[in-house]
């Protein structure tokens, strides 16, 4: 899949942050628990690889919805695209 530069600013940014939470252990900062890094990572890496994200913790789709990324309501949870 292809981004638009919009959305390569984007993930750039999250790549930034989810970096930040991994390597500098900066997790405190973001609000977050480390189970919730881990689905962080594993839905930026879903729509990285061109699929939609998909989760049911409310504080993933929070994450994701202040970076500015499209949320949609998907079953139980929601699904998460650029």
């Amino acid at each position: 899949m292809e981004f638009n530069n919009r959305q390569k600013k984007k993930l750039l940014k999250t790549n930034a942050i989810i970096e930040d939470i991994f390597d500098n252990g900066n997790i405190k900062k973001y609000n977050i628990t480390t189970m919730e890094a881990d689905v962080i990572a594993r839905v930026y890496s879903n729509i990285v690889m061109g699929n939609s994200g998909r989760t049911i913790n409310g504080r993933v789709k929070e994450f994701f919805e202040n970076e500015g990324y499209k949320i949609k309501e998907d079953g139980i949870g929601w699904k998460i695209n650029v």
